[in-house]
C-alpha cells in the first residue's frame, strides 16, 4: 500500500525539477524553444499521472494507485534525464 508521505515526497521532488526546468527556460540556456518543446509534453503527462494517482487513492483502489504511482515515478525519472541533457547542452 502506498503511503501519503511517499506521494508527498515524490510530488515535492517533482516540483523541484519542474522549477529547475522553468529557471532554465527563463535564463534562455539552452534556447527557450528547445527546453519548452522538449519538456512541456512531459509536464502534461506527469500532471495527468498525478491526477490518476489522486483518483485511485480517493477511491481506495490500491492496485490502480500502485500502477499510477509507478507510472508517475517512471515519468519523473525520464523528465529528470531530459533536464540533465538540457543542462549539459547549455554548458559549452
Amino acid at each position: 500500500m502506498i503511503q501519503y508521505s511517499d506521494i508527498e515526497h515524490t510530488l515535492d521532488e517533482w516540483q523541484q525539477w519542474r522549477n529547475l526546468d522553468h529557471r532554465l527556460l527563463n535564463d534562455g540556456k539552452p534556447s527557450k524553444l528547445s527546453v519548452s518543446v522538449d519538456l512541456y509534453v512531459m509536464e502534461e503527462e506527469i500532471d495527468l499521472a498525478v491526477k490518476d494517482l489522486r483518483l485511485a487513492m480517493m477511491s481506495k483502489d490500491d492496485i490502480q494507485a500502485k500502477r499510477s504511482y509507478d507510472k508517475l515515478l517512471e515519468l519523473i525519472k525520464e523528465y529528470q534525464q531530459r533536464v540533465y541533457v538540457n543542462i549539459l547542452k547549455s554548458e559549452y
